[in-house]
């Protein structure tokens, strides 16, 4: 009998290209936007509307998050309850959520159903009334989940990253204790009607959907003026060197953030660096994995990772180690990244991170959702319509030689905000 020996690693090879699906174009008669892509197998269908508004344009913390959840908390014509039972009548599932840049509506429908579920979508976006009492329910439940979450050093530390990064700029807002307890329900509404409803949007439509459904997008969705705006002039953001400790004098564990701002998906050196940081940290068997997890046992996991924002992209090595081991977690860190500054990496490790990112592309377009997503961090991003068809080629041009130069180039340690959350050893 012939055993597998799992000792050895399978043989890897290179992906040739990867099986996109370019969606369709239309516009509604007031010229929005609508992308789709048409799936027979898939019966649910999925669409999505997607505000080119989220939290940079906020006046407060979690601003058009909060405006955009409650959307659905009452119309002029249905209260929550009845819009949640209409919407699971049909075997539907509706999904709100806004970002740093985007608040999104997202429909899951059947596709024989569709008919009745678009219509809802069109009374929670142009009828909201955001009832009092839902509204105290809702900040209820932000409240207690904010207390909640303040207990997590992980928390705790990518909160003081984010505010310790975006100092003094749109993408830094940090929610507090005390402004939930007073949240001016008015700031909900203004947010509801001068910026979701005043920016341009577009509609993502896949599945098995027909000539119906466009129909009903027509019906529904032509009649709001459709604003296609410029874009907004980014806020230059000025990086500081910073260490920032949060104690928590009874936690077990410290949370550690090391990061910088970085260039970002446009920029010619951003495969290079991509690359560069999932040597570091972006896999399982990557360079802190194999020193911080399995050499030392600091840690149970440990991963670097590029962020991207519209107007930022940052990078941030992100960890949970026992807080007397957290000084040493951060000096292996910091050498692990020195070590990509002096030394190029082997053809052998470069090849086999190279195949596991081609390989990570390629098993995020098992479907039309999929596909369609790829087509929205085009347009949030604003690059080139061939950016993933292009994709292997820059990929698997990159060499050792561009690995060291971004190392140094982008990496340097000077430059890392460093927080730690948790508790300082005796």
């Amino acid at each position: 009998m012939n055993y597998l020996d799992r000792t050895v690693p399978p043989v890897s090879q290179r992906i040739a290209q990867f099986p996109l699906i370019k969606p369709q174009k239309y516009h509604l008669s007031n010229q929005l936007p609508v992308y789709t892509i048409h799936a027979p197998e898939q019966e649910i269908i999925q669409i999505s509307w997607v505000f080119d508004v989220g939290g940079y344009d906020s006046a407060l913390p979690a601003q058009s998050l909060y405006a955009t959840k409650m959307l659905a908390e009452g119309t002029t014509h249905k209260t929550a309850q009845e819009i949640n039972e209409a919407i699971d009548e049909f075997g539907a599932f509706l999904d709100l959520q806004s970002d740093a840049d985007q608040s999104i509506i997202t429909l899951y429908t059947p596709a024989r159903y569709a008919e009745n579920t678009i219509p809802l979508i069109a009374e929670i976006l142009f009828e909201p009334t955001f009832p009092e009492q839902e509204w105290h329910i809702f900040l209820l439940k932000q409240q207690k989940d904010l207390q909640i979450n303040l207990q997590k050093t992980a928390f705790l530390a990518g909160r003081a990253f984010s505010k310790t990064l975006f100092e003094n700029h749109p993408y830094g807002k940090i929610l507090s204790e005390e402004l939930l307890a007073n949240y001016p329900k008015n700031e909900i509404v203004s947010f509801y009607q001068n910026l979701l409803l005043q920016n341009s949007f577009a509609v993502y439509l896949t599945g098995n959907f027909s000539e119906n459904v466009l129909q009903n997008l027509e019906n529904y969705f032509s009649k709001l003026p459709y604003s296609n705006k410029p874009s907004k002039t980014p806020q230059m953001l000025q990086p500081q060197s910073q260490k920032v400790f949060v104690e928590k004098s009874d936690s077990l564990q410290n949370s550690l953030r090391v990061g910088k701002l970085v260039i970002g998906r446009n920029h010619e050196d951003y495969m290079k660096l991509s690359v560069c940081s999932t040597i570091l940290g972006g896999y399982f068997g990557s360079r802190l994995m194999q020193n911080i997890r399995e050499e030392k046992g600091l840690t149970y996991g440990i991963y670097s990772v590029l962020k991207n924002m519209r107007w930022a992209t940052h990078f941030v090595i992100s960890t949970d180690v026992r807080t007397e081991a957290y000084q040493v977690a951060l000096q292996e860190i910091y050498k692990e990244i020195q070590v990509l500054q002096q030394e190029k990496v082997s053809e052998v490790e470069l090849e086999k991170v190279k195949n596991y990112m081609a390989g990570s592309v390629a098993n995020e377009l098992t479907n039309a959702n999929a596909q369609m997503h790829l087509q929205s961090i085009i347009h949030l991003h604003q690059l080139p319509e061939n950016y993933y068809e292009s994709f292997l080629e820059r990929l698997y041009s990159v060499n050792s030689e561009d690995v060291l130069a971004v190392a140094q180039k982008y990496l340097d340690c000077s430059e890392m905000i460093e927080v730690v959350a948790g508790r300082k050893p005796q």
